[in-house]
């Protein structure tokens, strides 16, 4: 029966292991190209890192009042990929900003199956499971991979330790040195993926609450600490968000249409009830750890967290990973009887079952990606610009994430960004006013609007090249683009 035991736990790892093979395999595919995806505005990003640096000032976005690097965007993970590829650049790889970012997502995914190993489950088996399950699953392959968040996954990996010590610590107080450690973690963790940062003072919090004493004035520590570790992008980052579209963002909204993101809600908020249900009569030391969340999960189903400010700014998925994470953490090490149980009972199934939808879901990175890759759209009208073209120039509707190919193989400089939220006010109120003029033809607003933008090439819509013409522009229409100077 142990043989069989241990052979069923063998073949449950390798389940688990092969989404992360293929998840990774097909990242390779997809980062040969030029993925219309997250994952080209994480790529100027960088290259700015290379040729402005921190804090560095570039025209080529935003032109006219420009753009500050990391001035609205957490550098954590830029401070991981760029050592990466400034070593590619030195063994004369060709191209090293993607693989960088591959290579950078591969190391991350291997240091949070240590750090789980490390601070949450002992058991290997148990590791690989929460690993797969949560970082593996399909909505997870979708968010982090699919997508390119590479930045978000730099801060759950700085998540789970601080996640282990508040779980290793309900019975036993914290001592000074491990309060300045956690004070460490969460300022990377602040500098990485605020969003995530949200959802550790989330368990911070509650922590504190749950193991209140005399002394509990202490769990002010790290928060404070992460503070001032953090405020050289911190400060900076308040400076600036009160000029930009970043002061009006709010991104928690219910997936209403998007069945992954609120089954593993669902499913998560279930989990936790059970768990608070099972633990309610055995003075567990976590009953009231899964009760919080339990509760919270139902607020957060119900949409709640969007009229909260701050509690507003992460992303349904994000709390959902966070309680999928306790959930399951919560399944793995709660009850071993029982979890044993289900281990080598649902959960070899239940893995499977995930394999099933995360490889479909992975598999379809190439033909994703082919889709949307830049080459297969523009062909080589992305690749060498028509010789007219001066910058800078405007894109209407939007350019998309070719902006930032330009940016990096073009030199091209231009008044919108690949990063939306970072807008300027004073040039989204420009374009506000240009999308009013396009639509109702009005040309005098057109042209005051490109004007104040400093356009010198707008690139439009081939639909709008008839309303241009109307308006005495002189355009060019290409299959994608309807390009016109502006004198």
């Amino acid at each position: 029966m142990s043989l069989l035991r241990k052979h069923l736990e063998l073949v449950s790892v390798l389940i688990a292991a092969i989404p992360m093979v293929v998840v990774f395999r097909n990242l390779w595919a997809q980062f040969t190209m030029w993925p219309m995806t997250d994952v080209l505005t994480h790529a100027v990003k960088l290259h700015f890192f290379q040729t402005i640096g921190w804090g560095g000032l570039t025209q080529q976005w935003n032109y006219g009042v420009g753009y500050v690097l990391f001035a609205t965007y957490p550098p954590g993970f830029f401070l991981i990929a760029f050592p990466i590829m400034q070593f590619l650049q030195w063994v004369n790889v060709s191209q090293t900003i993607l693989p960088a970012m591959m290579v950078s997502a591969f190391l991350l995914v291997v240091g949070i199956i240590f750090l789980v190993h490390r601070f949450l489950v002992k058991n290997f088996f148990q590791t690989i499971i929460l690993v797969s399950l949560v970082f593996f699953n399909p909505l997870s392959i979708n968010w982090l991979f699919e997508t390119g968040r590479f930045p978000e996954l730099t801060g759950w990996f700085f998540f789970i330790p601080i996640l282990g010590m508040i779980i290793h610590h309900f019975n036993k107080p914290l001592s000074w040195n491990e309060l300045f450690w956690i004070g460490f973690l969460f300022s990377l963790l602040m500098i990485s993926h605020p969003a995530v940062f949200t959802m550790a003072l989330l368990a911070w919090g509650i922590f504190s609450v749950l193991t209140f004493t005399n002394n509990s004035w202490k769990n002010s520590t790290p928060i404070l600490l992460s503070v001032l570790l953090s405020s050289p992008w911190l400060i900076p980052y308040f400076q600036a968000k009160k000029d930009l579209l970043l002061s009006t963002y709010v991104g928690y909204h219910l997936e209403a249409s998007y069945i992954f993101t609120n089954f593993f809600h669902v499913v998560s908020v279930i989990i936790l009830l059970f768990l608070a249900f099972r633990s309610r009569d055995q003075s567990h030391p976590l009953s009231g750890w899964w009760t919080s969340h339990a509760v919270l999960g139902v607020i957060t189903l119900l949409g709640i967290p969007a009229l909260i400010p701050f509690f507003n700014q992460p992303h349904q998925v994000t709390y959902v990973t966070y309680f999928f994470l306790i959930g399951i953490h919560g399944i793995l090490s709660a009850h071993p009887a029982f979890t044993r149980g289900i281990i080598h009972r649902a959960v070899p199934f239940l893995v499977l079952l995930f394999l099933l939808t995360s490889v479909y879901s992975a598999a379809k990175f190439v033909d994703f990606a082919g889709e949307r890759d830049i080459h297969t759209l523009y062909g080589s009208e992305i690749d060498t610009l028509p010789s007219f073209i001066e910058s800078p120039l405007t894109c209407y509707p939007e350019c998309g994430g070719e902006l930032s190919y330009w940016v990096i193989n073009d030199a091209i400089s231009s008044t919108d960004n690949f990063s939306p939220e970072a807008t300027p006010i004073t040039i989204a109120r420009n374009r506000e006013s240009l999308s009013r003029g396009m639509e109702t033809g009005d040309c005098t607003t057109i042209r005051l609007s490109l004007q104040n933008l400093q356009t010198k090439t707008l690139l439009a819509y081939p639909a709008f090249c008839p309303t241009l013409e109307s308006c005495g522009f002189s355009t060019q229409e290409t299959n994608h683009w309807c390009i016109s100077p502006v004198p």
